[in-house]
């Protein structure tokens, strides 16, 4: 009798899980703790990439705050059929090679404007999704430029698969996601991050 009291209460929980509600300072603390699968990193020659899982109503939460007139509801319709995903690449400024990310390797200003314009408006070359057997190419994507204080590079990718249906996928549909970034100027590689679905749909909501 005790032995089905815990499978129950620990079905319960796990089905409970995502219908959560935490507060803002709760949700951002929860998000960043690694335990909760949306984070993965590796660090490749001193410098720490990154990936991290953005959940639909965080990003609609960010922009609601900053918002006028438009209420939460429609800005998280805006969201929620997407996968959001941000690539961070950061060095300790004091490294002799990497200390400062965005001239790394750079020769002349020419070849600085080059790289900035092909970090704009080229993401797709560099920064894709495998699930199954398909990978996809982001559908939006922005380069968030170059912060000299973190000496860190911010890249966020939105891509929409035909499994995921605005919040849930497909019954029977793969487990692992796979985020790729190939590195195009700091010799750094081809880099995989693995992210489960169970985390992504394991989120809480957010009380707002």
């Amino acid at each position: 009798m005790r032995i089905r009291f815990i499978v129950v209460f620990l079905l319960l929980a796990a089905c409970g899980a995502s219908s959560r509600k935490l507060e803002i300072q709760q949700y951002e603390a929860w998000l960043l703790d690694v335990d909760n699968g949306l984070i993965k990193s590796k660090v490749i020659s001193n410098v720490n990439i990154t990936a991290k899982f953005l959940p639909a109503n965080y990003l609609a939460y960010k922009e609601y705050r900053s918002s006028v007139d438009t209420d939460y509801d429609s800005i998280l319709k805006a969201y929620q059929c997407g996968l959001t995903f941000e690539v961070v690449l950061q060095a300790d400024k004091a490294d002799k090679i990497y200390g400062n990310l965005l001239y790394y390797g750079v020769p002349d200003a020419d070849a600085l404007t080059q790289r900035t314009r092909y970090l704009n408006f080229n993401i797709s070359e560099f920064i894709s999704l495998t699930y199954g057997d398909q990978v996809y190419e982001p559908v939006l994507s922005n380069f968030e430029g170059y912060n000299s204080i973190g000496n860190k590079i911010n890249f966020i990718v939105v891509f929409e698969l035909p499994e995921f249906n605005c919040g849930t996928f497909k019954e029977g549909s793969q487990n692992e996601l796979m985020l790729t970034y190939k590195d195009p100027y700091w010799d750094l590689g081809v880099n995989h991050f693995v992210f489960e679905k169970k985390y992504i749909l394991n989120v809480p909501k957010l009380k707002y």
